[in-house]
């Protein structure tokens, strides 16, 4: 049995190549190449490689188990609609919900993703080179400690990301996923729902919701293929 090192450190970059596409690790380079029936993996470490089958509109959502000329997996190349779907089932199974019109704030946040990646830049957290982004996993970890125990960071951040926007613009504002500071400037995810109502959840509670329904379908799997 292979395992990942856990101790490996380095920084992980992506670029292409015509058709291709390069992972690169360190000194290390995986290559993905289309090739007549898929895509073959070729790390030039050593002499080997592993060609997948996949088609051409595929995004490599997960790998399909083929079994007498049927397949048997997950959802396999899962459209965004579907995608969707399943995280407003998450917010669904774990969220209150309140309609619009009720909820008792002013103010709420958009997030401004190129001020996440600006702010990430300025903390020395990303960085951006010839081949693309690296992340320095030293630099990440302080800034996850410091967020968590500090409420300055937290209001930086925060502040610096969120675009206001007033509580009674929310239905027409084209947004559907809002962020409100609490008390200790810990965020709270909003979630808007095409009947009119807001899904409330902390963003720990909403991933271990998708954690969970991840591991369900996975025993499901486990099951079909036991008596298949």
């Amino acid at each position: 049995m292979t395992e990942f090192n856990p101790l490996w450190s380095g920084e992980v970059n992506i670029t292409h190549n015509n058709d291709s596409i390069l992972v690169h690790f360190g000194d290390d380079t995986l290559g993905i190449n289309p090739t007549s029936n898929g895509y073959s993996l070729t790390p030039d470490w050593n002499d080997r490689h592993f060609t997948l089958a996949f088609s051409e509109e595929s995004v490599l959502y997960h790998l399909t188990r083929e079994d007498k000329g049927e397949k048997r997996g997950s959802e396999g190349n899962i459209p965004l609609e579907s995608f969707i779907a399943e995280i407003y089932l998450a917010v669904r199974s774990i969220a209150p919900l309140y309609p619009v019109e009720e909820l008792d704030i002013d103010e709420i946040g958009v997030v401004d993703f190129e001020e996440m990646e600006d702010y990430l830049l300025d903390q020395n957290v990303i960085s951006r080179t010839e081949t693309g982004l690296t992340v320095d996993a030293d630099k990440k970890k302080k800034l996850e400690i410091a967020y968590e125990e500090s409420e300055k960071v937290r209001e930086e951040l925060l502040d610096r990301i969120l675009t206001p926007l007033s509580a009674d613009r929310i239905k027409d504002s084209g947004e559907n996923i809002f962020v409100l500071p609490d008390e200790d400037y810990r965020p709270l995810i909003l979630f808007l729902f095409p009947d009119g109502y807001i899904g409330v959840t902390r963003p720990a509670t909403l991933f271990n919701s998708l954690d969970n329904m991840t591991v369900s379908r996975t025993f499901d799997l486990l099951i079909q293929t036991m008596f298949a």
